[in-house]
This record gives C-alpha cells, structure tokens and sequence, in this order.
C-alpha cells in the first residue's frame, strides 16, 4: 500500500496515542482504526468493543460520492437533526445515505442529535478514515463508505 508520509505519520501518531485532539484545545476524540471488512465484523452487535472499529466499503466498485465537500456539509446538517437515518443528493453522483444508532441505548438516544461527536466520527473516520489521500488508487479522492462502532457503543454508517 502507498501512502503519503504525511497520512502515514498522522495514522502512526493516532495509533499509538488512540486520540485526536483540535488545535484549539477543544476535547480530544477517539480516532478511528480502519480495518478490512475481511477481518472485521458486527455480527453480534451486543459485545462491547475496547476500541473504536471502523469496516471500510473499500476504494473499488461502483458506488461513490464524487465530493467530499458535500458530504461534510450532509453530515453537519444529519447531526442536528432527530433521524437515525437520511438520504441526501437523490438521483446524483453525490448521492448518500447516513446513519447513526446505539447499540446500547436500546429506543432510546438514537438521534444523530444525541451522539457525542458525531460531525467529527463522521468527518475522521467514516468519510475520511478510508479513502482519503491514496493518490495512486483513488486520485480524485471519492468516498467510498464506511461504518464505525466506538466504545460507547455508537455506530456511523455512510453508505454512496
């Protein structure tokens, strides 16, 4: 695999602390680790986890979302509101569908509204944990998917 130096210092810092913290001090948010869906899997969707998963959609096939500007701008808008579910951009090459639900909230706290860091899980790990920054393999950067569980019990899912 061919990764910048840049993206491959970043993955190895957030590695080996587990977080990410803003610039601006503002707290610090788990960081995702990508995994291939191979190896990785939500079967029982009961167990707990002990660090964040993310199950990549992979940078092949034939479902994308071309923009990655749009997406972020979908995700602002999905985390402010009461749906676990909403799709965006119908019938374009930025078409999407994002999700969001508590494995361990039962009904309840299963709005967007209610996950704790949702716009950056969705930004890290779910849009940009993937696909981002693979010149060779993915030049125009689209996104392909992904789905993150954390360990407290969330799951991010944005599907092309």
């Amino acid at each position: 695999m061919n990764m910048s130096p840049i993206l491959l210092l970043h993955c190895l810092i957030a590695t080996a602390y587990g977080l990410a913290t803003e610039a601006d001090g503002r707290e610090s948010v788990p960081v995702a680790r990508p995994t291939d869906a191979r190896t990785a899997s939500f079967r029982n969707s009961e167990r707990s986890i002990v660090q964040d998963e993310t199950v990549c959609h992979g940078i092949t096939g034939d479902y994308w979302v071309m923009s990655r500007d749009t997406i972020i701008e979908n995700v602002r808008l999905f985390c402010e509101q009461d749906a676990p579910v909403m799709r965006y951009n119908e019938d374009t090459v930025n078409e999407l569908e994002l999700e969001v639900k508590n494995w361990n909230a039962g009904t309840d706290l299963q709005s967007p509204k209610d996950a704790r860091f949702c716009i950056d899980r969705f930004q890290d790990a779910v849009v940009d944990g993937c696909d981002g920054n693979d010149m060779l393999n993915n030049p125009y950067n689209y996104k392909f998917g992904a789905t993150l569980r954390t360990t407290d019990g969330w799951q991010f899912k944005m599907t092309p």
